[in-house]
């Protein structure tokens, strides 16, 4: 039987929203400061972007966070939930270290935590993908 034949469970539509989610918060911290070196008119909107860009991390982090505690019990796992918590230290340290690391390399943290939360769901998914076909 393919895949589309057995419903999701709760966990896996987790997993799959927070990969969306962190995937769209690493590609939107890539990207931003190029638009702003290239349209400098839009300097007036980079404070509704990083907001945005925290509401949507923080989103990411609840799906994520509740998507792999809901899977261990599937696959006894903690790896994935691991790499999820060490992804939003890394974002978080990003973030408030700015003062610290400099602007290169706190924005490197920024990208790196969601792309390192993204793999950790990816692992969790793919769990329990094999555990669930027996």
């Amino acid at each position: 039987m393919s895949d589309s034949c057995h419903p999701l469970h709760t966990h896996t539509k987790l997993d799959r929203f927070g990969i969306w989610l962190s995937s769209i918060c690493a590609v939107h911290c890539i990207v931003m400061p190029f638009i702003l070196l290239l349209f400098p008119v839009m300097m007036k909107w980079a404070h509704l972007s990083r907001m945005t860009d925290v509401i949507v991390m923080l989103i990411a982090a609840v799906f994520a966070l509740f998507g792999c505690i809901l899977s261990i019990r599937h696959h006894k796992n903690e790896r994935p939930l691991c790499l999820v918590i060490i992804g939003l230290v890394i974002n978080l340290t990003g973030r408030f270290g700015l003062n610290v690391f400099g602007p290169w390399l706190s924005q490197t943290l920024v990208i790196a935590g969601p792309m390192l939360m993204a793999y950790g769901l990816w692992v969790d998914r793919n769990l329990c993908k094999c555990f669930l076909k027996h």
